[in-house]
């Protein structure tokens, strides 16, 4: 019965979310008009930084359709104040620069349609470098392959790379390209499945780009690109309308927000990618936007967009949109992270918490939570737990009756017992302003008539996977609430640890002490006991022990790999990732120290030589190493 309840009600949540969610309008503040023509939907490159928007080209206000600027003008995000660099472009562009890349103080645009080009042929195929730190402008020596590339989006990631993603040179392209700014490079690296132009490319903090493009939302799929493995994949997720006007990439969610083309009105929806889905937000928006917008890197809640007026030939407005609302228009209203926790007398890892135990075996320990409550200071919050197993109603326990305003350090002691069955379970902790730790296990509002309901297929404990992805992620949990009105999606600032429960027998694993330490090289080393699981593994390493953010496949029976590349007389921490019936297994962090070259130390000549003195010279290169005492023996003459 609970089962068919909990359908039912995530079918209400689908179909009828209108429902559910009040229609929340999403306030739009005009900044002033664009100097800039709007038409058919092209303004030209544009992108943020420094706290400055920058726009390169556009069509020039009452002109023909082809008659564009080859200005970079910037809008001054806090004096509201345009100006125009002292610097033009190489040629005129009035489209298909779409978004520049920014990267050491570099903009780089795509090739674009410049004054003269028609009928969607262009004369230009080199990427324009804008270097703020000389104050120039220049089109790359390195052109684009297969003629002119149009509508191209690049966006520069961590790896100091911009990627260009198909375009136009009167056929949509499907190729990735590669540009390296230190080396000057450009490569063809992969190909998308679906060629197409006007790309929307998103890096996620998950190492893959995400992007559709305005021939993937007919029929397609939203795809991903990894920049190191060069693979492309279809998500399986319909790519959301043509040409979205608006989005937001809110990586914090693994979500991307954006506004379904309606007539003058749009319904915001949010793509899932960690969950693959799509789903309506009951947010609005009216108003008629160009498709291109800019997100604000300090704050990824807020785009500046262009809305149009009725008559093409005018000048756009600059809009400021906030998505601070939140999903459904729910308001964050807190976090809830762990800091650190030892189980069973292990330390398991904070960023993705997994701890194994045998059937029934105790568990015990101490867990600190890092709280921030953003509520009001008057409230009362209360934080709680509880497992995923056992009596809902009487297994939960009180962590603290009301958590303080703003940030706190919760400890929370555990004593439970795992459960009798193997498979992988779930410890949740949870705070909300309600009235006591039953109303947030429970989620049920405290003035809901007939006081809280318990196994309704919404309790805390009722949490499963895709709850602790997004609680490890984010810090809150999107849940259906019990309130007098009915359910409501409701924010909870939650965090997980897994419970793995394996037979005897079942999978083990360890890191071991690494071997062979040299300059430069070391071997890492572990011991797994797959005991007829399916496994595969990897190790993580790098010089940070809280980002180890390198990673190889080791070899099995036994267990290592060989790295290199290291850097001598470096402190370097590794673990084991055993991947095993759906789930990574994060095995303690270990570390070693590669070796330093020896020191160098050499005699020179003696100088200022005198009747009864001299200065005696030498050089000592410690390579890294700590010089605790030098001193000279005689082992050259010299006259005086």
């Amino acid at each position: 019965m609970r089962t068919l309840i909990r359908f039912l009600v995530l079918l209400i949540f689908a179909l009828f979310s209108n429902l559910l969610y009040s229609q929340q309008e999403l306030p739009v503040d005009v900044l002033g008009d664009l100097p800039l023509r709007d038409y058919d939907d092209f303004i030209s490159g544009y992108t943020i930084a420094n706290g400055n928007l920058y726009l390169f080209g556009g069509l020039i206000p009452g002109s023909s359709k082809d008659q564009a600027y080859d200005d970079i003008r910037t809008y001054n995000l806090q004096s509201g104040t345009w100006s125009t660099l002292s610097y033009k472009l190489p040629y005129e562009i009035h489209d298909g620069t779409a978004s520049a890349a920014f990267f050491d103080n570099h903009f780089y645009l795509a090739p674009g349609l410049a004054t003269g080009d028609v009928n969607g042929e262009g004369t230009h195929n080199k990427i324009i470098d804008v270097n703020l730190n000389n104050s120039s402008a220049r089109g790359e020596s390195v052109p684009f392959a297969n003629s002119t590339r149009l509508w191209n989006v690049g966006k520069c990631l961590a790896n100091g790379k911009v990627y260009f993603f198909g375009g136009w040179d009167g056929n949509p392209r499907s190729e990735i390209f590669e540009y390296n700014p230190a080396d000057g490079t450009l490569n063809h690296v992969a190909n998308m499945n679906v060629a197409t132009n006007f790309v929307f490319a998103m890096p996620d903090n998950d190492g893959w780009i995400y992007y559709w493009g305005a021939l993937h939302g007919e029929t397609q799929s939203i795809e991903r690109f990894h920049p190191t493995t060069y693979q492309v994949k279809d998500t399986g997720v319909k790519a959301p309308p043509v040409s979205p006007d608006l989005y937001w990439h809110i990586s914090e969610e693994n979500s991307i927000y954006f506004a379904e083309k309606g007539n003058n009105q749009a319904a915001i929806l949010r793509y899932d990618y960690a969950l693959s889905l799509v789903e309506p937000t009951g947010m609005v928006i009216s108003g008629e936007f160009a498709n291109r917008c800019l997100q604000d890197d300090m704050n990824p809640g807020i785009i500046f967009a262009f809305r149009r007026d009725t008559d093409s030939s005018k000048s756009l407005a600059l809009c400021r949109i906030s998505l601070d609302a939140g999903i459904s228009g729910q308001p964050t209203l807190g976090y809830l992270h762990i800091s650190s926790a030892i189980l069973n007398a292990v330390e398991l890892q904070p960023d993705d918490p997994m701890l194994m135990v045998k059937p029934n075996e105790a568990i015990g320990g101490q867990v600190w939570l890092k709280a921030d409550n953003l509520h009001n200071a008057t409230d009362t919050v209360p934080l709680a737990g509880t497992p995923g197993w056992d009596r809902h109603s009487t297994s939960y326990w009180g962590i603290s009756p009301s958590l303080p305003y703003g940030f706190s350090e919760q400890n929370a002691g555990i004593n439970l017992t795992a459960p009798a069955d193997t498979g992988l379970y779930y410890i949740f902790f949870a705070f909300i302003s309600e009235k006591s730790h039953s109303n947030v296990m429970s989620l049920t509002a405290w003035d809901y008539g007939s006081g809280d309901v318990w196994d309704d297929g919404f309790d805390v404990a009722d949490w499963g996977e895709n709850e602790a992805r997004m609680a490890l992620d984010s810090g809150f949990v999107m849940t259906p609430f019990l309130f007098p009105e009915g359910y409501q999606p409701r924010k909870i600032p939650a965090t997980v640890i897994r419970v793995k429960v394996y037979n005897a027998e079942g999978m083990q694993a360890h890191t071991d002490p690494a071997s062979n330490i040299g300059l430069t090289t070391a071997t890492l080393n572990a011991t797994v006991f797959p005991n007829n699981e399916s496994t595969t593994v990897k190790f993580e390493y790098g010089t940070n022990s809280n980002n180890l953010d390198r990673a190889l496949t080791a070899s099995p029976n036994p267990v290592s790999a060989y790295i290199t590349n290291l850097t001598p007389n470096t402190r370097y921490f590794y673990r084991l990732v055993v991947f095993a019936s759906a789930v990574s297994h994060k095995c303690q962090v270990k570390e070693f120290t590669t070796g330093a070259n020896a020191p160098y130390a050499k005699t020179e000549s003696a100088t200022r030589i005198a009747a009864g003195s001299a200065m005696l010279n030498g050089t000592v290169n410690p390579n890294g190493l700590e010089t605790k005492k030098c001193k000279m023996q005689k082992n050259k003459s010299f006259k005086s």
